[in-house]
């Protein structure tokens, strides 16, 4: 690998950012094009728009804790390319430098009113006891976002309970499994068809965009108890949709879900089951 101090980048070289479309839209050297190592069109892209591969080429990612720059030196290299250079501590190191960057705003999302799409959103959840677990499924019977300012400003989500299913289990397991959880041992779906969880608020959280940026505080409404829980989510805008990534750690006992709860039996042995539900959910909205 080819390493040169910012510094020493000759003006006019041609410069390369090979991090993501949405990192160079957030800041990048002032002269830099964009081609994303993580796109599979990144060798094809390159080949159209540099032919001549004896043409020098300065490529940078975010710092020299990061595989990027790295990455692309090497795929540059067994595409035929002979003069790479690798920009050292990336775009970390250029602005410590004091040189030139052109600076974006973080992206944010477009204001409007957004409605879950049933069909494509899904939420998938985990139940523990000893030794053993269970997964499966739940529907989304409607839902819908208000977004002001690009952020989430209020909204709701409605839980089909009638819609429980299971992954792990087969035939009669899989059906005796599911009507326990339908019943008043557990979600008593008859008397309670749905539960639902209200946004109260959704605060930013500034980080690698590989990490959840909003904080969420919900009121979750089950068997017509509602408790306040906040989580962290993913959220982001996406061909002109909102789709959102959480994941959800909800204590059914305070929603009078108590089957085989130590809090509320003794000496279970083998039948205690974790007071703790696992929801991991993907939401997509369509203004």
């Amino acid at each position: 690998m080819n390493l040169v101090k910012p510094k020493q980048v000759p003006e006019g070289a041609t410069i390369l950012d090979v991090l993501s479309d949405s990192s160079y839209e957030l800041e990048h050297i002032h002269s830099a094009k964009n081609y994303s190592i993580y796109e599979l069109a990144f060798s094809e892209k390159i080949e159209k728009d540099f032919p001549d591969k004896k043409t020098p080429l300065y490529i940078y990612g975010y710092s020299n804790k990061t595989g990027e720059s790295e990455r692309a030196d090497y795929v540059l290299g067994s595409m035929g390319y002979g003069e790479i250079y690798v920009i050292d501590g990336g775009l970390t190191a250029w602005e410590e430098a004091g040189l030139p960057v052109v600076k974006g705003k973080p992206a944010e999302i477009s204001d409007g009113v957004y409605s879950v799409l049933n069909d494509e959103s899904t939420i998938e959840w985990t139940g523990r006891n000893i030794g053993n677990k269970h997964v499966g499924s739940i529907r989304i019977k409607d839902g819908s976002f208000i977004v002001e300012d690009g952020a989430p400003l209020n909204g709701k989500i409605i839980v089909d309970m009638s819609s429980i299913n299971n992954f792990d289990q087969e035939g009669e397991w899989k059906e005796m499994l599911v009507n326990h959880l339908k019943s008043s041992d557990f979600f008593d779906v008859e008397k309670h068809p749905t539960a639902e969880i209200a946004l109260v608020e959704a605060n930013r959280i500034e980080g690698p965009a590989s990490r959840p940026n909003y904080h969420i505080e919900a009121d979750l409404t089950i068997k017509g108890i509602t408790e306040r829980i906040g989580f962290e989510a993913q959220i982001h805008e996406k061909e002109g949709m909102i789709v959102l990534n959480a994941h959800l750690d909800v204590d059914r006992s305070k929603h009078n879900v108590t089957y085989g709860s130590e809090k509320f039996f003794a000496r279970l042995g083998i039948h205690l089951i974790d007071d703790m539900i696992s929801f991991d959910v993907i939401l997509f909205l369509k203004r």
